[in-house]
């Protein structure tokens, strides 16, 4: 807590009972300084720890303010904080109760002062300063409920903007009193009881409601950045239930143009505003990576502590999705696998449909059904003067199997067989082999229908 001591009219009512006094030892260990802090219930000390020789702050709940339930209540934050380990929450060291029969704990001592301090001396901030300053309480508050802790009283005055000893600023969380703890029954958590501050109660807060989840959360964190921004909370009147009122049933007024809110921010707000809660924010990791979203649309790359915040925010929700792109890929390329499959197979029906068809001539290309045999005529002396080649043996070709020959050299069905000259080049065709040449002997093996050989893509 801070170390400022207080006004004198807050010390001298923290010192009305006259049990507590500077100097005084508090459980044979935490002797007390001064008061630095004050509330309804208790007052925060300055202490310092005579055995470990630190300094310390020490809550203590006054005697003359306890109720049956407040001993619960002291107890119910020091549990609370004490399990949770987040540069954004404040420590809790100890808890036990004084030689009066008072409860005390004893956390980490803050050097700073509260948001609602620094709002009442600047009344408002820009959006962006504001948002920096309430992002790391958003990332304390996603450790909180990831234990299954609500805090239930976030305000400005639970917000500690502390210095450390290296000049930095660390926003924290502090006063767990009326948290709820998952799983705990106490007498904190009755139905029909309202608990927190009303003007950052949400709307099932506001109707009493025993079953709150994160997401009230989510709406009191929205609250103070609505505040900070314009300088007053959303929803004002004169008396409680007219205040409840307005929270359950009147829409936030608009602020877009103040302190540099547009109407991107606007909406993300709006959303953490949302009255029922299945329409906001479903988490305050969801509500934050909004907001350092848009920072990061103005140019602005980190948090008051100098944190990234694409780091801390922009990289966990990028890797999240980082297997959809791969999964769509994946469906593309057996899409591309498809089609090129579905095409072969398209080919391989065309060219056994087309050898059903009568025989047709294309240019230089021949083809002929029937048992026939087929060579290439001579060719001009001019074509080929240095290679010489034995000259084609005849084949026979099943009437069933169509063959192409796509060569250069005109083709001319012939009746019978006659040799050629020697040295005369064979004719290439580009169809599949319908004959195999060996050492001048013709192999007139038929190819048939459907193997493999038969069936040719090359035209």
């Amino acid at each position: 807590m801070a170390s400022t001591p207080l006004p004198a009219v807050h010390l001298a009512r923290s010192l009305g009972s006259d049990q507590y006094e500077p100097g005084g030892l508090v459980c044979g260990r935490y002797r007390l300084e001064t008061p630095i802090g004050f509330g309804g219930m208790g007052t925060v000390w300055r202490a310092h720890n005579e055995l470990l020789d630190a300094p310390l702050a020490l809550k203590l709940i006054r005697h003359d303010a306890r109720w049956s339930g407040s001993s619960e209540r002291l107890l119910n934050e020091a549990k609370a904080a004490a399990c949770l380990r987040h540069p954004s929450i404040v420590r809790v060291f100890d808890f036990g109760m004084t030689e009066h029969d008072d409860p005390f704990i004893a956390m980490e001592l803050l050097q700073g002062e509260t948001l609602r301090e620094l709002l009442d001396r600047e009344g408002s901030l820009a959006a962006a300063q504001a948002i920096r300053c309430l992002l790391p309480i958003l990332r304390g508050l996603h450790c909180a409920h990831a234990r299954g802790i609500i805090h239930r009283d976030l305000k400005p005055d639970n917000i500690f903007l502390a210095h450390d000893d290296g000049g930095g600023l660390q926003p924290k969380v502090v006063d767990f009193g009326i948290a709820k703890v998952e799983g705990a029954v106490t007498p904190l958590t009755t139905r029909g009881v309202l608990l927190g501050s009303p003007s950052y109660m949400s709307p099932e807060q506001a109707l009493g409601e025993a079953e709150l989840d994160a997401r009230a959360d989510v709406w009191a964190i929205a609250v103070v950045l609505y505040e900070s921004i314009a300088g007053h909370p959303p929803w004002e009147a004169p008396s409680c239930p007219a205040l409840l009122r307005a929270i359950i049933d009147d829409r936030p007024p608009r602020i877009v143009g103040m302190g540099g809110v547009d109407a991107q921010l606007w909406s993300i707000l709006q959303r953490g505003l949302a009255k029922k809660r299945e329409d906001r924010w479903p988490s305050s990791e969801a509500f934050g990576t909004a907001l350092a979203g848009w920072l990061c649309e103005h140019r602005i790359a980190d948090d008051v502590t100098g944190a990234s915040l694409r780091t801390a925010w922009l990289s966990a929700a990028l890797s999240s999705n980082a297997n959809r792109p791969r999964r769509r890929v994946r469906r593309w390329t057996m899409g591309v696998g498809g089609s090129v499959a579905a095409c072969l197979a398209i080919a391989a029906v065309a060219l056994r449909s087309g050898s059903s068809e009568s025989a047709s001539l294309t240019e230089d290309r021949t083809v002929t059904t029937g048992p026939i045999e087929i060579r290439a005529l001579p060719t001009p002396a001019a074509a080929d003067p240095v290679a010489k080649q034995e000259a084609p043996r005849p084949a026979t070709i099943m009437a069933s199997t169509p063959v192409v020959q796509a060569s250069a050299l005109p083709l001319q069905p012939t009746r019978a067989s006659r040799p050629d000259a020697a040295g005369k080049p064979r004719a290439r065709s580009t169809s599949t082999p319908a004959a195999t040449v060996n050492e001048g002997k013709a192999s007139a093996a038929p190819i048939r229908k459907g193997s493999a050989r038969a069936m040719d893509f090359g035209f």
